[in-house]
């Protein structure tokens, strides 16, 4: 009888770690896309630190590239053609709309990695309408036409 507790205590105990490390696991990417969307936001209101972190990435991309190329791994045509689609990479990811990677992020927060709930995914939660109407007021400045279930 003894044993059938001690089994049963660590069952439970192995439980409860499983699930407090599910739980941990969920609020830190809750946090992480909390803080994702954030940063969109920013870039929101300043479009230039945007193109400078997706400079500093292409950058980073180049230089990884000429140490291939200069070690023999890459021949020139290889090496010229991934610049260029770093280079567009690097051009689409600036031309395209902050506020829907915000929204998008902030959904992930609320949506995706909750329960259990956070605080980072309950004020994802909150602010996810607000920047809806931003992002819709955004694409109907550029004349695009959407119906509202396209943007979910």
């Amino acid at each position: 009888m003894r044993r059938l507790w001690r089994s049963a205590l660590a069952a439970l105990s192995l439980v409860a770690f499983i699930w407090s490390c599910a739980a941990a696991d969920l609020w830190l990417r809750a946090r992480s896309a909390y803080r994702r969307a954030e940063l969109y936001l920013s870039w929101q209101s300043d479009p230039g630190a945007k193109r400078a972190f997706f400079d500093a990435e292409l950058a980073r991309v180049e230089g990884e590239l000429a140490r291939d190329f200069s070690q023999g791994r890459l021949t020139a045509e290889t090496m010229d053609q991934r610049l260029a689609l770093a280079r567009h990479r690097r051009d689409e990811r600036v031309s395209e709309s902050s506020l829907k990677y915000a929204y998008a992020w902030l959904r992930a927060a609320s949506e995706l990695h909750a329960p259990p709930e956070s605080p980072w995914s309950a004020e994802a939660r909150r602010r996810l309408p607000e920047i809806r109407r931003l992002w819709e007021s955004e694409l109907r400045a550029q004349g695009v036409r959407f119906d509202s279930y396209q943007l979910d």
